[in-house]
């Protein structure tokens, strides 16, 4: 986890990884880390930030987790168009 946070902090200095929670993916499976930098592996469906409740809810109704982020921007006051991901279309 320290590997983790310098990781983070080196990414932009103005992050403070106490004050936010990440989703990790390693090795095929997903972690969640909290601002105690406490790690929960993520067995079903996870989401986090302030539209966290409606992304999660639309990963219920079968949205990829691209379209949950953006059900998310849409719904939620505190969630702003684009979503950005790290993955190309087939999820890969």
């Amino acid at each position: 986890m320290s590997e983790f946070t310098k990781y983070v902090v080196g990414l932009d200095n103005r992050i403070n990884y106490h004050d936010n929670d990440f989703i990790v993916v390693w090795q095929g499976r997903a972690f969640e880390i909290d601002g105690t930098l406490t790690v929960h592996e993520i067995t079903d469906f996870a989401a986090i930030g302030a539209g966290s409740d409606f992304a999660l809810a639309a990963l219920h109704l079968g949205k990829t987790a691209t379209e949950a982020c953006e059900v998310a921007c849409k719904l939620s006051v505190m969630c702003e168009l684009p979503v950005v991901t790290m993955f190309d279309k087939e999820g890969q």
